[in-house]
């Protein structure tokens, strides 16, 4: 081979080796095309589609599943949807944004069953995110919507309404409602534990209910921890105002033993000595039963507000927001007409049915001259009305 003149001998050398090389891998692809027909290309990675889970609302609920589920009917679900929609609306476009249907029926849902949030997601179909900020929006909104739903009327028309619902119960004259007390048990806070341990020795907060005789929640006080006494609540409410002479309230509320004696509450007397005294304090319980009731009615309906399915895992302020929405729930509910068999219901704690605060000493009375003033009227009624 002659070489060029003045091309240092080692340049060509690897020039030759180069081009050799380079046919090599042109006779390498020309095979592997004859081969497979096709040239070959390095393996691409193309993302997954990304497929997003079915959502449930009550909608796709059958009737019997959204009562037992939901506890409400569908029919009075649709009808809570659009009365709060104006308030729940997303402002978003995303798909991803939860509508008004799912929104309540999550809420409903945890409401109803006392389930823990990730269960609650489970049936809607959502993220646990998205399950406690729709519980929030819809627990809020209620709590705001609750003058509405709970109002205690005192116009004369009322009064005199609700005094003869009562007295059809038992003979028991002029009463404006029954009070009792129930205990919602509820994580222990971060500041101040202890005050909200109750005689049981579990973290609670002690919520006031006054309902008139058809069940009707007529006022509620969730402000208070749970080892607050009854009566003390009573003195720290709204409700002596509410009764103040100005208002021309004509009757009084009835309530247990764990109450002072006022001139517009009147509990069973401690030691009955006559039969006209015997005859009060029965009717008196009779009359007063109905809040019990009422009281059995919202926990069975709203397990999330009775112990056996758990505390309540949220700040006592919130918690106190959740016990003020399942009120206006259970409002709603009678208004709507839909009643609810507690009989079919798993029984409630012995402890959350009967825990009574302890009688109330005579001795803790603050004002002689009310309780002189107040004797005077249980001693009239139990001579006008059951001296018999």
């Amino acid at each position: 081979m002659a070489f060029p003149m003045g091309i240092p001998l080692y340049t060509i050398i690897v020039e030759d080796e180069e081009e050799e090389e380079e046919e090599e891998q042109q006779r390498m692809e020309a095979k592997r095309i004859r081969q497979h027909g096709k040239r070959h290309h390095p393996t691409r990675y193309y993302p997954p589609q990304r497929i997003y889970r079915q959502r449930r609302s009550f909608e796709d609920l059958s009737e019997d599943l959204c009562v037992r589920r939901v506890r409400l009917s569908k029919g009075a679900i649709a009808h809570l949807c659009e009365l709060l929609r104006e308030d729940l609306q997303p402002h978003s476009t995303a798909r991803t944004a939860l509508s008004v249907e799912m929104k309540v029926t999550t809420a409903l849902n945890f409401f109803g069953t006392g389930s823990f949030q990730g269960a609650t997601g489970n049936m809607c179909n959502i993220s646990q995110g998205a399950v406690r900020a729709a519980i929030q929006q819809v627990t809020d909104v209620l709590f705001n919507r609750a003058p509405g739903f709970i109002n205690f009327g005192i116009t004369p028309r009322q009064q005199r309404e609700r005094a003869k619902q009562f007295c059809y119960i038992a003979g028991f004259p002029k009463v404006q409602g029954a009070i009792g007390g129930t205990h919602v048990a509820l994580k222990a806070p971060a500041e101040q534990p202890l005050i909200f341990v109750n005689r049981k020795g579990f973290h609670s907060l002690n919520v006031q209910i006054v309902c008139d005789a058809h069940q009707q929640i007529l006022y509620v006080n969730a402000k208070h921890a749970g080892s607050c006494h009854d009566a003390v609540i009573v003195q720290h409410s709204t409700l002596p105002d509410l009764f103040h002479e100005d208002n021309h309230v004509q009757g009084w509320l009835l309530g247990d033993q764990a109450y002072a004696l006022q001139t517009w509450l009147m509990p069973p007397l401690n030691q009955p000595k006559t039969q006209a005294e015997d005859a009060y304090n029965k009717a008196q319980a009779a009359t007063r039963n109905v809040v019990e009731r009422t009281i059995r009615l919202l926990k069975s309906r709203f397990r999330c507000l009775d112990r056996s399915s758990g505390a309540l895992q949220y700040t006592p302020q919130r918690v106190a927001r959740i016990v003020i929405a399942c009120c206006v729930l259970h409002n709603f509910a009678l208004q709507e007409g839909h009643l609810f068999n507690i009989d079919d219901e798993e029984p409630l704690l012995p402890e959350e049915r009967e825990l009574q605060a302890p009688a109330f000493e005579e001795d803790e009375q603050l004002d002689d001259s009310s309780l002189i003033a107040a004797t005077a009227i249980q001693n009239r009624i139990v001579q006008e009305e059951f001296n018999h």
